[in-house]
């Protein structure tokens, strides 16, 4: 890609996902209200759903330009899990959670030129079994109101996931392994090689 991407998300993961593979971008956040999407669209359509309507705010204000949002949703036993509103709420959910496996599903939508694609990825996390000191600990790390399901993929979370099925960078917030193919469909590049030429030594 040749031209900047704007990230519609103010996720400091997803900036990190993108500094990572080295993606010039810069951010505009959209302040859409998620709760205007029904919980009850279900898992693949809630978080496709939500990412659209993020990134549509901002490609409207910016058609020509390359406009990539996302949405991350946290399901168990068919239950929708989303930031929880407070410490206790926060502890109740991931104890749910512990010795048990849940579906994460990150969607992600890019906009050019008044087209858009979009992609949700699913995976699966196993936690291993956790007690009640251990989740306040935990909590008293992260800022947890801010984390989908109570729990943030990086950092301490890494001593009680026992597996994922699917990739890390999905469940923190950018299935990212897939960007290529939403901007191919678009009819661009991830990466421009033309600056690069191989040299023998």
């Amino acid at each position: 890609m040749q031209k900047t991407l704007i990230l519609a998300s103010n996720s400091k993961r997803r900036r990190q996902i993108l500094e990572k593979i080295r993606l010039r971008h810069r951010v505009i956040p959209s302040f859409f209200d998620e709760d205007q999407i029904p919980l009850s669209h279900g898992v693949e359509n809630y978080s496709l759903e939500v990412a659209l309507a993020k990134g549509r705010l901002i490609a409207e204000k910016h058609p020509k330009d390359w406009v990539l949002s996302a949405d991350t949703s946290v399901y168990f036993k068919e239950q929708h899990l989303n930031k929880p509103r407070s410490l206790g709420e926060a502890e109740q959910m991931l104890f749910s959670l512990q010795g048990q496996d849940h579906i994460v599903t990150s969607a992600m939508a890019l906009f050019h030129q008044n087209r858009v694609f979009s992609i949700a990825h699913f995976n699966r996390v196993f936690f291993k079994s956790l007690n009640s000191d251990w989740i306040r600990y935990y909590h008293s790390t992260i800022d947890v109101l801010d984390a989908a399901g109570s729990y943030m993929i990086d950092g301490l979370s890494s001593l009680f996931i026992e597996k994922i099925e699917g990739t890390q960078e999905s469940v923190m917030g950018l299935p990212v392994h897939l960007l290529e193919d939403l901007i191919k469909k678009h009819g661009g590049q991830l990466c421009d090689f033309s600056d690069y030429s191989l040299q023998s030594p």
